[in-house]
């Protein structure tokens, strides 16, 4: 059974491992001691378990009007190609959708640009990285 969290307690010693299972602690900076405090100052964060076990997470800082950065997308290795990454990309799309933030970035991701396409996020030039512009402000200037 895969179960969907909002902002709810998160098993730190979990998300350490997560993380170092996806590589995203190759410098130490998502070490157990660090992640009360970085979970403190994220605005908000979405987890995923699998049978009760943290299988996906995702994160957000915005200021809830004008942007919001969506960082450490992520899906431990034997949980993956079951739609768990897709779960957690919609569930923040739409968090953010249902809040008004304009504008969504996602940072260095041109590897996997092919991937997030799919919801709506293109790459330009002038922006290092990529974007997704909510589609109800598209709607506005018509």
């Amino acid at each position: 059974m895969i179960e969907i969290k909002h902002n709810a307690p998160v098993d730190f010693n979990q998300l350490a491992d997560l993380f170092d299972s996806v590589g995203f602690n190759r410098l130490g900076e998502r070490s157990r001691d660090v992640l009360p405090s970085l979970l403190k100052n994220t605005d908000h964060y979405i987890a995923c378990y699998v049978e009760g076990e943290l299988s996906g997470f995702i994160r957000l800082l915005t200021d809830y009007h004008s942007i919001g950065y969506i960082f450490d997308l992520c899906v431990a290795p034997i949980h993956r190609k079951k739609g768990i990454g897709k779960r957690l990309m919609q569930e923040m799309i739409a968090f953010c959708d249902s809040r008004n933030v304009t504008v969504t970035h996602l940072l260095d991701t041109s590897q996997y640009e092919n991937y997030y396409s799919q919801y709506g996020y293109n790459s330009e030039q002038a922006i290092k990285g990529m974007y997704r512009i909510n589609p109800s402000f598209l709607k506005k200037d018509k």
